[in-house]
């Protein structure tokens, strides 16, 4: 009993030397619980960001207590890649010198790619001939040299008109009225060994291939493959002195990646930066209807590289997928109709419609377009008017005093296409208050038809009078990042787009740039001058496929001193303004050559 009363007395004696210990916080508390439970497994402890500044540099120097506690605890790329870069240079000597050379080129090409700013660059963009053709300037050689160029997205060779070449139309003087180049002039230039040979409706062009510094926009390409036409079949429209190719490099006749591929790929060598985007997009004028009556170029619109101009369009970009494997800029057009009446759906298999910025009119099925001018009062095929019809061969015309709206449907939206644009040029020596549509014969189902199409071949062409209308956008999506966009001769298109958006509301006349910043002004204003009085020469288009190549030419007015080549028709122009259109031989040549 003892023993036990100074067990007790010894207990008390230690007690009063050990005081309670202080009460533990709640937070630790839940900690040391989260320890206590975790029975032999891992602990899984969540980073929380704790402020939205953003994070300190790495390695850079050291941190005071509170400007740790500000850290965002976001994973710095950037830091890591230095903070690793660091450590192998002390090393990387010792694996060899091709290895460290090797490690350390790759490095300075990720530093120069991080350096180059990601940029929307807008060009200005020329109308020649009342919305014929529209153009930019496009520097060539060493020094530069600048040309205009037709935009087309329907090709996708860069060529120039060459000194001295020699223009084998009838009534041709040259295959420009603007520059031709000199390529000895460069020092830059190099000659290939392959030959031009593009077929055309009206005859061969031919000329000769090389590489030279091309630059538009502010990007530079120092080894771009182009063309030097030596011989042409007719001149081009207006000032223009050459083309930029826009489509994919499966069309390329002359060989080598398009420039705008490369440019998408980021392999431009100055200043320019690297296009934000893989894509490019285009907003043109309309002077087709306007006051101005002088046959003077003028400002085409905007020419958009990497991005788009939201201030030109409302509404969102409405985009459809590329029918593969990519080519042209094909998509599938779902309907055609008419404002106030009924709309026409087009079948599967005929739907395929090539969206080409260098092409004037818009080219269309037979059994869709006879119906749909079934619903124009007045409207009819050439071959149907009481005064040589049969030389409109593949038109239909229209009274001049139309007010018709027809619609083009694409990815479910319904977009305009306007009065103004469907009456495209007056034909009054034929008949009297009649317009040719802009609309035109170029594909049919009908087997038994000189204009049959095969499915899986192109059956409409929409040209600049359809996309006048709207703000037209071409994407490659996921395949116009790094080095995918080099691939340009092959696959690159496989997620490429065409989109729509409609137009803002655009008012005033327009006036011409002269830097590569755009118009200063926006819109075209509607006068009754109407559609465009004959004559004219207007290119319908540059239609590549897979061997040839076809520019439809609508001849019109030639010399009344001139005989005709037919003997038929001889004695048939009543005055200088009468108008011949040997547009049915050319689309002929142009269906067979698919």
């Amino acid at each position: 009993m003892q023993q036990i009363s100074i067990l007790l007395l010894l207990c008390a004696t230690l007690a009063a030397a050990n005081p309670s210990p202080t009460p533990v916080p709640a937070a630790h508390a839940k900690r040391a619980a989260r320890f206590d439970s975790r029975d032999g497994k891992g602990i899984t402890l969540p980073l929380v960001k704790r402020s939205s500044h953003r994070p300190l540099p790495y390695g850079t120097r050291n941190h005071s207590a509170k400007e740790s506690e500000t850290v965002d605890y976001t994973t710095d790329v950037d830091a890591l890649n230095r903070a690793r870069d660091a450590l192998l240079d002390r090393f990387i000597d010792d694996r060899g010198e091709e290895v460290a050379k090797r490690f350390r080129e790759k490095r300075m090409s990720r530093e120069e790619a991080a350096r180059r700013k990601r940029t929307v660059t807008t060009v200005a963009t020329k109308n020649h001939n009342f919305d014929t053709v529209y153009s930019a300037k496009m520097e060539l050689g060493t020094p530069p040299q600048s040309f205009d160029v037709l935009l087309d997205t329907g090709s996708s060779d860069t060529w120039v008109v060459a000194a001295g070449c020699k223009c084998t139309g009838l009534n041709c003087s040259g295959c420009t009225s603007g520059k031709d180049w000199d390529p000895s002039t460069s020092s830059t230039w190099t000659q290939r060994g392959k030959v031009l040979n593009i077929q055309y409706g009206s005859g061969l062009v031919t000329g000769r291939t090389g590489k030279d510094v091309v630059s538009l926009g502010g990007f530079t390409i120092n080894d771009q493959v182009i063309g030097l036409v030596d011989q042409a079949a007719r001149t081009l429209p207006g000032t223009v002195e050459g083309l930029l190719g826009l489509a994919f490099g499966t069309l390329a006749k002359a060989g080598g990646t398009p420039w705008w591929l490369r440019v998408t790929a980021g392999d431009a060598s100055d200043s320019g930066g690297t296009l934000d985007g893989g894509l490019m997009s285009f907003w043109f004028s309309r002077y087709v209807d306007s006051s101005d009556t002088s046959t003077d170029d003028h400002a085409g619109g905007q020419f958009t590289l990497g991005g788009t101009n939201s201030s030109l369009y409302t509404g969102d970009i409405n985009f459809i997928s590329l029918i593969q494997p990519a080519k042209w800029w094909l998509i599938p057009l779902q309907a055609v109709g008419v404002e106030g009446g009924s709309s026409v759906e087009v079948a599967q298999g005929e739907d395929e419609a090539i969206i080409d910025t260098g092409t004037t009119l818009v080219g269309g099925e037979d059994s869709v377009l006879a119906e749909i001018f079934a619903q124009i009062p007045g409207a009819m095929k050439s071959t149907e008017l009481p005064n040589n019809g049969s030389r409109l061969n593949g038109f239909y015309v229209l009274p001049c005093n139309s007010t018709a709206v027809l619609t083009l449907t694409f990815g479910g939206e319904a977009y305009t296409y306007s009065t103004a644009d469907l009456l495209y040029q007056r034909i009054d020596d034929i008949m009297p208050d009649y317009c040719l549509s802009s609309l035109f014969l170029f594909s049919s189902k009908d087997p038994h038809s000189i204009l049959y199409t095969p499915n899986g071949a192109p059956y409409w062409l929409v040209g600049d009078s359809f996309l006048k209308n709207v703000y037209s956008v071409f994407s490659l999506g996921g395949g116009g990042e790094g080095e995918a966009g080099l691939q340009g001769m092959g696959n690159n298109g496989a997620t490429a787009q065409v989109g729509f958006a409609k137009l803002s509301n655009l008012s005033g006349e327009i006036s011409l740039d002269s830097n590569d910043n755009g118009t200063t002004a926006t819109g075209s204003s509607t006068t009754s001058r109407g559609p465009r009085p004959a004559p004219t020469d207007v290119p319908v288009g540059v239609i590549p496929e897979a061997e040839t190549t076809v520019v439809v030419l609508v001849t019109v007015a030639p010399p009344t001193d001139t005989p005709s080549s037919n003997a038929a028709l001889d004695g048939a122009w009543p005055s200088m303004q009468s108008t011949f259109l040997a547009l049915g031989t050319v689309i002929l040549s142009m269906v067979l050559s698919y």
